[in-house]
């Protein structure tokens, strides 16, 4: 089962982006040497390759936290500095991509919690 369609209840819209339009902090899918991929952008475009945390590991309530706590950095080497000391980096979710080699990318939203009020 595709890891999107294993957590419904956390995704919401996707949209196609384009390469030169990603930032740092977004969460992204795309297909890569034929596999779907997940991830959160550390670094655009390091020397033509993606720098990112890969996020098929994690449970939906720590991407959430993850996504929680790495929104509003948008510069490469503070997002870096974050990750290595995260508690995520004993999952070893650091990966590069070659830019050359993503295909249909797209960003993924998180839903908006629902309020019972």
């Amino acid at each position: 089962m595709d890891f999107i369609d294993s957590h419904k209840e956390l995704f919401g819209t996707r949209r196609f982006v384009s390469r030169s339009k990603l930032v740092v902090g977004m969460f992204i899918q795309f297909t890569y040497d034929g596999e779907q991929k997940y991830a959160v952008v550390l670094n655009p475009d390091w020397q033509g390759k993606l720098h990112a945390f890969s996020v098929k590991t994690l449970t939906p309530s720590d991407l959430t936290e993850l996504l929680t706590e790495l929104k509003g950095i948008t510069d490469p080497t503070i997002m870096y500095e974050h990750y290595k000391l995260s508690r995520f980096v004993g999952e070893r979710p650091y990966r590069t991509y070659l830019i050359s080699k993503m295909q249909a990318l797209r960003e993924i939203y998180l839903k908006e919690k629902k309020s019972n009020g």
